[in-house]
């Protein structure tokens, strides 16, 4: 598997050289005045509830098991590490689904073969289980990260 990653992640970081060379030599979009580059991943988190068969053990509420799970995978997309990504899921045991994609992404833009644009570290813009939107017995953890070049 990380050895995909690293493949998948390199070939994504070529074509974001690629994206950003173009860039400069395409005419400037009439509305924002530029071209940005931007590569979107996407992946929700923990499943739990009686639906998905995950229940938090005895005691625990809903929210306090999915931010339990979610906390650690969290922490390592802000880390910018795909290695601590896979690390932490699996140490969770996380039910996400987008774990690969997830990882291809942070390959790309922070592994060995990456651009050579210097990346900030991700922030984290938002983490809410679903449940705390619409309540249901169930719930799906969905986070927002942004990540902006440094100037």
């Amino acid at each position: 598997q990380p050895q995909m990653i690293q493949q998948y992640g390199a070939a994504v970081a070529d074509l974001l050289r690629h994206l950003q060379q173009q860039q400069g030599q395409q005419p400037r979009n009439s509305s924002s005045g530029c071209r940005e580059v931007v590569l979107i991943a996407t992946s929700d988190f923990t499943h739990a509830g009686p639906w998905y068969r995950e229940l938090p053990p005895a005691g625990v509420s809903l929210e306090d098991y999915m931010m339990s799970q979610d906390c650690p995978v969290l922490q390592a997309v802000q880390q910018g590490s795909a290695q601590a990504l896979l690390a932490a899921a699996a140490a969770t045991r996380n039910s996400m689904c987008g774990l690969y994609p997830l990882a291809v992404a942070l390959e790309a833009i922070y592994g060995n073969s990456s651009s050579s644009v210097t990346p900030g570290k991700p922030q984290l813009l938002e983490y809410k289980p679903a449940h705390m939107i619409y309540y249901r017995p169930d719930s799906t953890g969905f986070a927002a990260f942004a990540v902006w070049q440094q100037q």
